[in-house]
C-alpha cells in the first residue's frame, strides 16, 4: 500500500531522505535508535498529520525550526495513487519564550483529481481511500514498538472492539469532542444559542428556498410548454411564410404577364386607332365605295367590248379589201400595199385578250377569228407575196 516516504527534518532524519517500498512485505532492521521507528511515525505523521502521544514539538530535528514529510500510497479500494505532503515548523514566542509548533502546509493529491488542502476534507478523502478511519488505522493497522502481540492477543476492550468493528460510534464521539475543542480555541462555543438561531434560519431559508424551487420548478414546466407552443408557433409561421414567399412568385409572374397583356392592348388599341383613321380617310363608306368600284368596272367592261365590236367590224372590211386586191391580177403584178391602219394593226403588239404576249396581229378576222402570226411567217408570207 505505501509506495515511497520521503522525510527531511524529522526527529533523526535532518537531512532529505527517500524511502521506496515493494510490494508484499517490507523489513525495516537496524541498531537501536537507528530511526527504524522514526520511519513508521513519518509514516502516521504523513497519514493524519500527528503521532499518538508524541508532541508535534519533539517531531523536529534538533537544530531545525522546520519539518518536511510526504508520503505516497496506493488505496486498497480504488486502485488510485495518493501522494500527501505536510510542512511545520516551530516558532519561538518573544514574550513569553515558548516554542509552538504551526502547520505550513497540508496537501492531497489523488491522481486524476483535483488537490485537497483542507484538513478535514483530507481526513474525510483519506478514510475513503484507506477503508479505515484514523482511530481503527492506529488500533488494528499500526503497532507500536513491543505492542505487536496486543494485535493477536488484545487485552483491552478498546482495541477489541476496535478490531470487530464496534468503534464507530467512539470514533464519531472523538471527532465531536475534537470538533468542541476547535470550537473552543476559536472561543465560539459559548455563541451555542446564536448559531442555533443561526441554523434555523438556515433551516426555514432551506424550506423557503425549496419552496420557490418548486414553484420555479412549476414555472419551468410551464415555460417548457410555452416553449414548445412557441416552437410549433414557429413551424407554423414558417410555413405560411414559405407559401407567402410562393405567392409572391406567382403574383410576380402574373404582374408580369399583366404587364405583357398591357403591351398587346396597347398595341392593338394603336392599330385600331390606326384603322380607325384609315377609315375615317375615306369620303364615303367602303361598301359604296365597293360599288361604285364594281359599277365602273362593269362599265369599263361594256366599253371594251363595245370597242372591240368596232374593231373587229373595220378589220373585218379591211380583210375583205385585202382578199378581194390579192384575188384581182394585177398589170404591173403589184400588191397593193395595206393601208396604213392595217400597217398599224401588224406593226403594234396585240392587246387582245386572247392573243400570244409578244405576237403580232393580222387585224382581219379570218373564219370568225383572229389570226395570230408570228415574225417568222410573217416574213414568210411576205416573201411569197412579194412581186
Amino acid at each position: 500500500m505505501i509506495e515511497e516516504l520521503s522525510l527531511r527534518g524529522f526527529k533523526s532524519y535532518r537531512d532529505r531522505q527517500t524511502i521506496t517500498f515493494t510490494r508484499g512485505v517490507n523489513k525495516i532492521s537496524g541498531r537501536n535508535a537507528a530511526g527504524k521507528t522514526t520511519i513508521l511515525e513519518a509514516v502516521i505523521f504523513g497519514l493524519f498529520g500527528d503521532v499518538p502521544g508524541v508532541d508535534k514539538r519533539e517531531l523536529v530535528s534538533l537544530g531545525l525550526d522546520s519539518l518536511y514529510v510526504r508520503v505516497t500510497f496506493r488505496s486498497p479500494l480504488t486502485g488510485q495513487c495518493a501522494t500527501i505532503t505536510r510542512e511545520g515548523e516551530v516558532t519561538l514566542n518573544n514574550r513569553t519564550g515558548e516554542r509552538s509548533y504551526r502547520s505550513k502546509e497540508s496537501t492531497l493529491q489523488v491522481e486524476d483529481e483535483a488537490p485537497v488542502t483542507r484538513a478535514t476534507d483530507i481526513q474525510a478523502r483519506l478514510r475513503e481511500l484507506l477503508g479505515v478511519g484514523r482511530t481503527t488505522f492506529l488500533n488494528v493497522v499500526y503497532a507500536k514498538q513491543k505492542e505487536f502481540i496486543e494485535i493477536v492477543r488484545p487485552r483491552d476492550e478498546k482495541r477489541m472492539n476496535t478490531m470487530l468493528g464496534l468503534t464507530t460510534p467512539a470514533e464519531v464521539r472523538e471527532q465531536l469532542r475534537e470538533t468542541k475543542k476547535v470550537l473552543q480555541a476559536k472561543g465560539r462555543v459559548d455563541q451555542r444559542p446564536a448559531i442555533e438561531e443561526r441554523i434555523r434560519n438556515a433551516e426555514q431559508a432551506i424550506q423557503e428556498a425549496a419552496a420557490q424551487a418548486e414553484q420555479l420548478g412549476q414555472q419551468l414546466n410551464k415555460l417548457d410548454e410555452s416553449l414548445q407552443r412557441k416552437k410549433a408557433e414557429e413551424t407554423e409561421a414558417n410555413r405560411r411564410l414559405q407559401e407567402a414567399e410562393r405567392l409572391r412568385d406567382i403574383l410576380q409572374d402574373l404582374e408580369r404577364q399583366a404587364q405583357r397583356l398591357n403591351e398587346v392592348r396597347a398595341t392593338r388599341e394603336s392599330k385600331e386607332e390606326d384603322l380607325r383613321s384609315l377609315t375615317e380617310s375615306f369620303e364615303d363608306d367602303p361598301a359604296k365605295l365597293r360599288a361604285d368600284y364594281e359599277t365602273q368596272l362593269q362599265s369599263a367592261q361594256s366599253t371594251e367590248q363595245r370597242l372591240q365590236r368596232l374593231l373587229d367590224t373595220e378589220l373585218d372590211q379591211e380583210r375583205r379589201e385585202l382578199i378581194g386586191t390579192v384575188e384581182r391580177p394585177a398589170p404591173t403584178k403589184q400588191l397593193r400595199q395595206p393601208s396604213r391602219r392595217l400597217r398599224s394593226s401588224w406593226a403594234e403588239p396585240s392587246r387582245h385578250p386572247a392573243t400570244r404576249p409578244g405576237g403580232w396581229t393580222r387585224g382581219s378576222r379570218l373564219r370568225g377569228r383572229s389570226t395570230t402570226l408570228s415574225p417568222r411567217r410573217w416574213g414568210a408570207w411576205r416573201a411569197s407575196n412579194d412581186p
